[in-house]
């Protein structure tokens, strides 16, 4: 499985064991994902302010 697609599926809500060797982006995914949550927090807090 590719990055690209363990974030898509924590994009769509499941739940994700993410394991691998050291250097293989554990990390870099989770950030990446952590930052999807932040952008997408920030939208929704934005909408509800304006309704």
């Amino acid at each position: 499985m590719t990055q690209a697609q363990a974030l898509d599926i924590l994009k769509l809500g499941y739940n994700a064991f993410i394991t691998g060797p050291a250097g293989s982006g554990k990390t870099f995914l989770l950030n990446s994902y952590i930052n999807y949550l932040k952008r997408d927090d920030a939208k929704l807090s934005a909408r509800l302010l304006s309704a």
